[in-house]
């Protein structure tokens, strides 16, 4: 795709056509888990967050430079029995109300998933006793609000709120310094929050499930972008803003109600994975 501008048009019409072949098919389905709240298989930690098929890792390795492997602890009073030697922690779907203060005693935990839970809010010293923390889910819960004290998480690069009640973001969000991995999907955004445009550091956005048929006029400032998703969407065509993300290696826009894929393309030549699928493209308009 990079060796001449021929290749790179042939190519770019044999992706957008076998996007236009699919016609309304819905992509197949990711990994298998148990089911959200809104019917959709819940991701791992460890998979794409929102994104159904991919060409390059599927694993936050290839984004994140510290994620480690290790031991995934399921529950918190096993944890707790060395919890100096703790750095997963997985509370899924255990209908938590409020976070079990003797999380607090995990010092060392670098990673955090209490998705699919009832929390809507976290206790105040939530940073300051996880000062550590790398990745945290707390998809598919009952915030309102985005938690401010996570903006002291200086070490976080990955946060899934997604499947929340968020309407909108505050400023502070961008007091994550090392944040490279933000899904913010099936929320209750009126318009994607601009303050995003300001995340200039991020690599993956997924933007899932918002009802939204525009991006803000300043997205294409997020020149590290290498993956956006944006399916099941109200957009009538690829945004024009895109065009500026020159970086862009993987976009999903599948199942909104694009007719045409504009001329955005051309600028994007960095581009290996695209998927329109379950859009209501026209072949006679490539």
């Amino acid at each position: 795709m990079k060796s001449s501008v021929f290749f790179y048009s042939w190519a770019m019409a044999g992706l957008l056509l076998l996007a236009a072949c699919q016609g309304n098919k819905q992509p197949k389905s990711g990994p298998q888990n148990q089911p959200s709240p809104s019917g959709e298989p819940l991701p791992e930690v460890s998979d794409i967050p929102g994104m159904q098929a991919g060409r390059s890792s599927d694993n936050l390795k290839a984004v994140l430079p510290f994620y480690q492997e290790g031991t995934i602890y399921q529950s918190l009073p096993e944890a707790l029995l060395e919890p100096e030697k703790v750095f997963r922690l997985r509370l899924r779907g255990q209908r938590l109300q409020s976070l079990p203060l003797d999380i607090f005693r995990l010092s060392n935990l670098r990673e955090l998933d209490l998705s699919d839970n009832e929390l809507a809010s976290l206790p105040d010293s939530f940073a300051a006793k996880l000062n550590r923390l790398e990745i945290l889910d707390l998809s598919y819960n009952r915030f309102s609000q985005f938690p401010d004290k996570l903006s002291l998480l200086e070490n976080l690069g990955y946060l899934n709120l997604k499947g929340n009640l968020l309407r909108s973001l505050p400023a502070s969000i961008q007091d994550l310094p090392n944040l490279l991995v933000l899904d913010l999907g099936e929320n209750q955004f009126a318009e994607v929050p601009p303050v995003v445009c300001e995340l200039n550091r991020l690599k993956w956005l997924y933007l899932d499930g918002i009802p939204v048929d525009t991006l803000p006029s300043h997205f294409s400032q997020l020149t590290q972008l290498r993956r956006l998703s944006f399916r099941k969407g109200r957009l009538k065509e690829v945004p024009p803003v895109l065009a500026g993300l020159t970086g862009l290696e993987e976009l999903i826009l599948s199942a909104n109600q694009i007719r045409a894929p504009g001329s955005v393309f051309n600028n994007l030549k960095q581009l290996t994975y695209l998927n329109l699928s379950g859009n209501r493209l026209d072949s006679t308009r490539f």
